[in-house]
Formats: structure tokens, C-alpha cells, sequence
């Protein structure tokens, strides 16, 4: 009889396969603003496919690393990690982790990939009083792993954080960031950030406060606004842009950017960015990426109970700058949404691979499913692109140093004009430290903006 069973079950494996690489979104996505969005395949219950592995609130974070989707499985408090092809979405395999990882207290609630392709596991601490923030690094290759971070803090009961986010190589200069889950009667108004040198974690003196440890970020308002503020709320997630900005998304708030002060830098406060507004908070997920000469930012638009699209992301291409103003809205995927189940744990990803042949957006939703998208440079509109991407722009020496001729705008990062040079390669850079945009305009026309770091 288990040979049967057996039988049965690899049957159901390549059944499920051959569906993950047939079964499509039926929206057609037309072209904009020269890119085209071309739906590759889709898992979820708006189709009637989910993956039979993705279940209740089992799964709460997932990423991709190497053609390959890593979700996070939780069963029975045995964390493990699920494997799908990412060129098709057929499940793979089921990766059992050592037991420091798969049994520790909430195991294998979040994963994330940093800058230098280092796998990142965390649990989910309830109360940091007395539990601990764990974090793994896992080699997939061998099996080995280390631990990163183990944080508690005995002083502050109920401190709940759910999903990190990374920014830079976690073994040589990085950090993680979290957002404490809930109200501000228990820290929900408070985003941590680890600091490492050199892979040594390094405390932080949070001197008017009197903690040393996590760099305690205390969210000054939300979008929408709160009043009273509701604070981070259920899921929040964090996602580092640099060394400078960060977004959060909560419950209760839309995806909002912020300065590692707490300050609002973008949001959709703003009357003139209403059209881009989600449908209504609850599901948290974003994250941005360039491509094409040009840059994006991928947000949840819509939670279950948006009857429409429940669970969508918009595409956006930014505006000048990196910036909200001037964004022009590229696609909704799925048009439609992955579907209305039951998403408690409020876990809504984009994740973004860049290839050469295009960027690819995979979306997933805790028990709704995933699907899996490719955008594309239409043919003839990016020949401007082309060469954009070979002009470039540095900061040296104070000095602003461009590698040809060309009428120069620097902002900060606000969207206030510091200087400007005509048919220049080379300016001084602003007196003061810190992040900003320089727009350059090249004789044919052809426009590049960057963000430059002065030091």
C-alpha cells in the first residue's frame, strides 16, 4: 500500500509541474512608458492552483536567490524551507534544517538574501524580554550554518518582531532592520536596526534613551495618518533601500519611506500621488530595483477584501531622483489578484531577480499563492537607456566627476536643487556629508539620474 501511495503522490508532484508551468495569469498587460510586462506563471487561489505545500500561515516569508524560490515552512513548530523552480513554479524539494534553525522558539518565520548572496533565516520572537531575535546564515551548498544575531532585551516585555530586512554583506559592513509588531503600548512604534563591521555586530548607544544594543528608530507618523497612531501594527516589514532610508509597511499603513530618524521622505500622503494610493492597508510587501536605465518600486495594492484584486502589487517607474513625484504606474499584477483566502499573518512579497534579458518580479501571499513575472525594455525604446548605462557618475576627492560632457542638477535627497554646472565633468560636491541625486542631461538629450554618497 505505501508503494502505491507513493506512486501516487510523485504523480500529484509531476501533475502539480506540469500545471506550474502551463497555468497563467489571464490578464494581457500592455505596453508602458516602453517596458513590457509578460506574466511567466501563476500559483494561487484566485486560479484555483496554489501550491499544495503553501498552507494556512505555515509560510510567512519567502525570497529568491539563484533561479530558485525559498519559502519558509513552519509545521508543527519544525521550520523547514520549501523549493520551487523560478522559471516555472513546479515545487522541487523540501530542505530540512539543522535543528539550531528548525527548532528554534517560532523557527523559520522569515528569510531574506543580502547584498553578497548570503542566505538569512529568522525566527519570530513574541516577546523579547524573554525570548530571543535569532538569525542564521545557511550555506544551501553544504548545509553549514552560523549564527548572525541573537538579540533579546529584558526591559521591554511584549516587544514582538515578525520579518527583517538587510541591507550591504552581512560578513564584511551591513545591518538589519526589524519593525516591532503591534501598538505603541508595546513597541509598535519602533523600528531596530543591527549594525555590523567587518561581520561583528556592533552595539549602538542609544544615548536619550539610555540602550545599548539595536539603534531603537521611533516612527514620528504613518500613512494613512493615524490619529490615534496605531503604530506598526500586525506583520510589519521592513525593507532597507541604503544606508539612509528604509521603507515600512504595517497592518495598518500603506508602504511608506523613511530617514533612520523616523522622518516621513516619501509616502502617499501627498493629494497629488491619490492614483497610486493602495486600495486599503492590511497586506505588507515592497521593494524597488533599477533596470532599463530607470527605476521602480513594486508595492502591495490591495489586501483579501479588495473584492476586484485581492492581494496585487503595482509596478511603478519612479520620477526624477528616485522620487514619488512624477512615478508613472507601469502595471497591476496579477491584474486581478492572487485571491481572497485568509492572509492573518499579512506576508505579501515582491522579490526581484535582474537578468540580462530583462527583471524579473516574483509576488508571493501567504496560503494565496505566488506567481512569477518578466519585464522587458521594448525593442527601439532603449536606445537612450543604452546609453545612459555607459555614462557614469562619481563622487571623489569633493568632487562630483562625470565620464563626459553634460548639464548637471544636484538635489538633495528631499528634492531641493543644491548647484548646477552647464557642459561639465566635473563640479564640487555639496560641503555636507550625506546622500544626494545628481541629474545629469547629455548633449543628445539623454537624461541620468544617480544617487551619490559624499563622505
Amino acid at each position: 500500500m505505501k508503494k502505491l501511495l507513493l506512486g501516487a503522490a510523485a504523480c500529484m508532484l509531476t501533475l502539480s509541474a506540469m500545471n506550474a508551468q502551463t497555468v497563467k495569469d489571464p490578464a494581457t498587460y500592455p505596453e508602458v512608458e516602453g517596458y513590457q510586462i509578460t506574466n511567466l506563471w501563476a500559483q494561487c487561489s484566485k486560479l484555483g492552483n496554489k501550491p499544495a505545500e503553501i498552507i494556512g500561515a505555515n509560510n510567512r516569508g519567502m525570497t529568491v536567490y539563484k533561479g530558485k524560490i525559498y519559502v519558509t515552512n513552519r509545521v508543527s513548530d519544525i521550520g523547514s524551507l520549501l523549493v520551487y523552480d523560478a522559471t516555472t513554479g513546479a515545487f522541487e524539494k523540501k530542505i530540512n534544517l539543522p535543528d539550531s534553525i528548525a527548532k528554534a522558539s517560532w523557527a523559520c518565520n522569515d528569510i531574506q538574501v543580502d547584498d553578497a548572496g548570503h542566505l538569512l533565516i529568522a525566527n519570530m520572537a513574541t516577546d523579547l524580554a524573554k525570548g530571543r531575535f535569532l538569525v542564521y546564515s545557511y550555506n544551501l551548498d553544504d548545509g553549514t550554518y552560523s549564527k548572525v544575531l541573537e538579540y533579546s532585551c529584558a526591559d521591554n516585555p511584549s516587544w514582538r518582531i515578525d520579518a527583517f530586512g538587510v541591507y550591504g554583506d552581512i560578513t564584511k559592513d551591513g545591518f538589519l532592520m526589524a519593525a516591532i509588531a503591534k501598538g505603541p503600548t508595546v513597541g509598535g512604534d519602533f523600528v531596530l536596526r543591527w549594525n555590523f563591521e567587518q561581520g561583528v555586530y556592533k552595539p549602538f548607544n542609544n544615548v536619550e534613551l539610555g540602550v545599548v544594543g539595536a539603534k531603537y528608530i521611533q516612527i514620528k507618523a504613518y500613512c494613512p495618518a493615524q490619529k490615534p497612531i496605531e503604530g506598526n501594527s500586525d506583520g510589519p516589514r521592513v525593507t532597507p533601500i541604503d544606508s539612509e532610508y528604509f521603507y515600512l509597511d504595517g497592518q495598518a499603513s500603506y508602504a511608506t519611506m523613511y530617514d533612520m530618524d523616523g522622518n516621513i521622505v516619501e509616502s502617499f500622503l501627498d493629494p497629488s500621488f491619490a492614483d497610486f494610493r493602495p486600495a486599503q492597508p492590511g497586506n505588507n510587501g515592497v521593494d524597488e530595483f533599477s533596470y532599463g536605465g530607470d527605476n521602480f518600486v513594486v508595492y502591495v495594492c490591495a489586501n483579501t477584501a479588495v473584492k476586484e484584486y485581492p492581494q496585487a502589487w503595482n509596478i511603478c517607474k519612479l520620477g526624477t531622483g528616485q522620487t514619488f513625484a512624477g512615478m508613472k504606474k507601469i502595471a497591476r499584477i496579477p491584474e486581478g489578484g492572487l485571491g481572497s483566502e485568509s492572509n492573518a499573518v499579512r506576508t505579501a512579497l515582491p522579490r526581484i531577480e535582474i537578468k540580462a534579458d530583462g527583471a524579473y518580479i516574483y509576488v508571493f501571499a501567504t496560503n494565496g499563492g505566488m506567481a512569477a513575472y518578466k519585464m522587458e525594455k521594448v525593442a527601439g525604446a532603449g536606445v537612450e537607456s543604452s546609453v545612459a548605462d555607459n555614462f557614469s557618475i562619481v563622487a571623489r576627492d569633493g568632487k562630483i566627476v562625470l565620464s563626459e560632457n553634460a548639464d548637471v542638477e544636484v538635489y538633495s535627497i528631499a528634492g531641493q536643487k543644491i548647484s548646477t554646472a552647464a557642459n561639465a565633468m566635473e563640479m564640487n560636491a555639496p560641503a555636507n556629508k550625506g546622500i544626494y541625486l545628481v541629474k545629469a542631461i547629455l548633449a543628445n538629450g539623454t537624461q541620468k539620474v544617480q544617487k551619490i554618497v559624499v563622505e
